[in-house]
């Protein structure tokens, strides 16, 4: 079983990109809910102002978002 690094099947990451793509809120949350802390985390690295980070995270995820349909099957 192949997975992306956060263990989760590839094959539910497609399932969830798949969802993403057709605007799917609980695959958008879902997927939030799988990158976000590792997102948020790598951001506090950079800045100790959490408020900036947070705004820096929301950003980060929307464009994960815009750009969800160039994923590579």
């Amino acid at each position: 079983m192949l997975t992306n690094g956060q263990d989760i099947p590839i094959s539910e990451l497609q399932k969830l990109i798949e969802g993403c793509l057709a605007r799917d809120r609980h695959c958008q949350r879902r997927i939030y809910d799988i990158y976000g802390p590792s997102m948020m985390s790598l951001c506090l690295r950079y800045s100790k102002n959490r408020e900036e980070d947070e705004e820096v995270l929301q950003d980060g995820i929307l464009q994960m978002y815009k750009y969800i349909s160039q994923c590579k099957k």
